[in-house]
């Protein structure tokens, strides 16, 4: 299922669409993350959008709008605000902070 959740992060990966896809109930999906990831589903499928996301502002130029969908927002404004929560930043000073650590 982590396999499954790092490859596809622009699948629906909530809890409903994980049990469909796996047969598990919602119960056992949540005992297993806690028991061998100590976080939930929902936490680990944001720490996984927002890992590949900082990736591809590190090493691209693609605009935020399309790295937004690239790892799996449903839009710009969700991962702004997601982003900003998890990095303390906006994505654009994220990135413009970055690119002065290179240089």
């Amino acid at each position: 299922m982590v396999r499954y959740i790092n490859s596809n992060p622009t699948e629906d990966l909530g809890q409903k669409a994980l049990v469909d896809r796996f047969d598990i109930s919602s119960r056992q999906i949540s005992r297993l993350f806690q028991k061998h990831l100590r976080m939930g589903v929902g936490v680990y499928v944001r720490k996984v959008r927002f890992s590949k996301a900082c990736g591809l502002m590190a090493t691209s130029e693609l605009k935020v709008t399309e790295i937004a969908e690239l790892t799996g927002y449903g839009s710009q404004i969700t991962f702004s605000r997601t982003f900003k929560q998890m990095a303390g930043v906006s994505p654009s000073q994220w990135r413009h902070d970055k690119k002065k650590e290179l240089f």
